[in-house]
């Protein structure tokens, strides 16, 4: 009995060092994933009040740059939570850079397709000096005011807590696993006593073959880590694999192991007290407490998953809702700067920007079937107190703002209806 609970701590220890292991191991690469993507200097072009930045001249510059400095300029476009577009001067570079795990789903497009997504006005800048940003600044102060700094930017490292619950009551399982074998062990620890073994004598005996099996595991898991990093980032990285696998592995042995060796302790102080119990009950009452904390964490362990079944539907519907996401990548935004469209003028520049918002309205709605929105009563403004307010605010109260033309609301115009018919 006392070989086949020493089993069943082993298998229980083996559980509890694949969820630690593969648990760490996704965290771990969650940060190196954000760390090598987004831990770079970022390049801000501010537009200068009443300026118009002309952004195909930006990239340009921004081209040309990169190619002379040998630096890696890259622009992201998220498509959703998982999905990330790069669009980079170094295509070759972001497509060698690897991730044991992730969820995410990168594309990585040259910079010059930049265009067909809309620039945007911050950029992310790797291999790159002090020296080389100045030049870099003053090459863009033409276009507006520039800003370069590090990103600093959060990752989430823990996204299911209902990983982190199970692994709880693994750790939990292996207690009473250990608290089961030391007491089916007292025979063999009163006998010890008895030949005048000391307490670390008796405490190293009882577990120096689950020693050995938890030291034989954690060499495995050292290695699967090691090669995980020498595969995906080379032997230059292995310090960094080596040092999270002992630090994850080693933190929590330690935890386990001294409420082991407190466990152990206590069957050590109290065994007479078992030994003799047996005649009034005593071992029964301890059986019974344990079966009352099982079926504790068996509901909890229901709760858990009765949890994880609800986070699965709940995930379900988000996934079902991007298909409208999806819709909206198409979408762009036309800002021309400098031209009042609410002001009557007949002016030939006025005329000719009318005639090219025109025709490039006609040529598009026949040929990719765009529609027109107009947003203006969401357009923001000062209200001279240092606070910002939207255009429908203005009108009236809120009663009248749903109803108003010029209140919560938008203009689009038919051909909205000809790509989503009601």
């Amino acid at each position: 009995m006392k070989r086949l609970n020493k089993k069943i701590v082993c298998i229980l220890y083996s559980i509890v060092l694949i969820g630690i292991n593969v648990f760490g191991f996704a965290i771990f690469s969650n940060y190196r994933m954000t760390d090598k993507i987004f831990h770079k200097r970022v390049v801000e072009v501010q537009a200068r009040q009443q300026e118009l930045v002309n952004v195909s001249e930006v990239h340009k510059e921004l081209l040309k740059f990169a190619n002379q400095y040998h630096v890696t300029i890259m622009k992201y476009e998220f498509l959703n939570e998982k999905e990330l577009s790069i669009y980079t001067t170094n295509q070759q570079e972001v497509l060698n850079m690897k991730f044991p795990y992730t969820t995410w789903k990168i594309n990585v497009y040259p910079f010059k397709d930049l265009k067909n997504v809309g620039y945007g006005n911050t950029f992310f800048i790797d291999h790159t000096t002090r020296a080389i940003e100045q030049k870099l600044e003053q090459g863009l102060s033409q276009y507006g005011i520039v800003k370069i700094y590090t990103n600093q930017q959060k990752w989430q490292s823990i996204n299911n807590l209902s990983v982190l619950y199970l692994l709880g009551f693994s750790v939990l399982f292996l207690l009473l696993g250990f608290s089961v074998y030391y007491i089916y062990s007292r025979k063999k620890i009163a006998l010890m006593k008895y030949w005048g073994y000391s307490k670390v004598s008796i405490i190293w005996k009882i577990n120096k073959d689950i020693i050995r099996f938890w030291i034989f595991n954690e060499m495995i898991w050292l290695m699967i880590w090691i090669g995980v990093g020498w595969k995906f980032e080379g032997i230059q990285k292995i310090i960094e694999y080596m040092s999270t696998c002992i630090l994850v592995n080693l933190l929590i042995s330690i935890i386990i192991f001294l409420l082991a060796i407190i466990i152990n302790c206590m069957i050590l102080s109290f065994e007479k007290h078992i030994s003799e119990g047996e005649k009034n009950g005593f071992f029964s009452q301890i059986k019974k407490v344990s079966y009352i904390v099982l079926i504790s964490v068996f509901i909890a362990v229901q709760l858990t998953l009765s949890n994880a079944t609800n986070d699965a539907q709940r995930l379900k519907d988000k996934q079902h809702t991007l298909s409208y996401w999806n819709k909206t990548k198409n979408i762009y935004t036309i800002n021309f700067q400098g031209y009042d469209s609410s002001v009557a003028e007949d002016s030939l520049e006025a005329r000719n920007i009318n005639d090219e918002l025109k025709n490039f309205y006609q040529k598009s709605k026949d040929k990719i079937k765009i529609f027109l929105i107009n947003s203006d009563n969401y357009e923001k403004e000062s209200d001279g107190r240092g606070n910002q307010r939207y255009e429908f605010e203005y009108v009236g109260d809120k009663e009248e703002q749903i109803c108003s033309p010029a209140g919560r609301s938008i203009q689009i115009d038919e051909n909205y209806l000809k790509r989503n018919p009601i």
